[in-house]
């Protein structure tokens, strides 16, 4: 029994050296569910704003949980789980969801929340950037688009900047999917 406990180290070894050799590509399925979500609530913003907060203190939380569960079965799927990757990553977006929360405690002092809400967008602008660059490479055009967005939406404020803004998301997102899902 020890030989066999042995040999799985090995090849789970063996794996996490090869996947370093690549940069990480993400789960097509969580592409896909945020691709969903930020088109959702990018678009309220413009079109519903009394229910934009109650859909992102839902939809944020539930898909934070859903891309665990997701990045979860991805890699036991793969046959080798890298606990050190998976470490990274829920650091990553557990800090990224106290910097959400805190960027709500004005809020709580009476500013108003359209005050506040292009904050919310260069936050994702920081936390998809920094995943771009230490986690998943394919998210370096979506971090792009949001800060293009937060530019627009404090210089110009054009209206519709959210919807736009969440259209470019998703089609950048989908585009991620498939690549990601292309290169596995």
């Amino acid at each position: 029994m020890q030989h066999q406990a042995t040999t799985k180290d090995d090849l789970a070894y063996v794996a996490n050296v090869v996947r370093k050799a690549n940069f990480d590509r993400g789960v097509p399925a969580i592409y896909v569910l945020w691709a969903v979500i930020t088109l959702i609530g990018f678009s309220l913003p413009d079109i519903r704003p009394q229910v934009t907060g109650l859909f992102w203190g839902i939809a944020g939380p539930v898909g934070g949980l859903l891309s665990f569960a997701l990045g979860h079965r991805a890699s036991r799927r793969e046959g080798a789980t890298n606990q050190a990757l998976a470490a990274r990553y829920g650091w990553h977006w557990g800090l990224a969801a106290i910097a959400f929360f805190l960027a709500m405690l004005p809020a709580i002092n009476g500013m108003p929340i359209a005050w506040l809400s292009s904050n919310f967008l260069l936050i994702a602008a920081l936390v998809y950037g920094l995943a771009a660059t230490h986690l998943d490479r394919m998210l370096v055009v979506p971090a792009a688009i949001l800060a293009i967005g937060y530019v627009v939406l404090v210089l110009v404020a054009p209206p519709y900047t959210w919807t736009a803004t969440g259209i470019l998301m998703c089609v950048s997102l989908l585009i991620a999917a498939v690549r990601s899902r292309a290169d596995a």
